[in-house]
């Protein structure tokens, strides 16, 4: 784990005893909050890909994959919903043509 003081935390560890691999989450100039992310081994390390490949801070990088997966939530849920009304209003027009 990693913290803005370089150690892992007691209250981070494993049931095994060995530390969580993460990192700690600094607030930017609008941010609000501070929060610990704690990540895999492969996940961390392709956190630091990204980052390095992005030339952006770890986390840009994660606030940045956050906004990307929810603007495309939005969009399924905004085709889900209009491929539904398509269906309703024409269901008897679709009705016939698979006939």
């Amino acid at each position: 784990m990693v913290t803005s003081m370089g150690r892992a935390t007691p209250s981070l560890l494993t049931p095994s005893g060995s530390p969580l691999r993460g990192i700690m989450m600094q607030p930017e100039e609008d941010a609000a909050m501070v929060m610990t992310v704690r990540l895999s081994d492969e996940a961390e390390a392709r956190l630091e890909h990204l980052a390095a490949v992005m030339q952006m801070s770890k986390n840009g990088v994660i606030e940045q994959a956050v906004l990307h997966m929810d603007e495309r939530a939005v969009r399924r849920r905004r085709f889900r919903d209009a491929i539904a009304e398509v269906d309703k209003r024409d269901a008897e027009l679709l009705d016939r043509l698979s006939q």
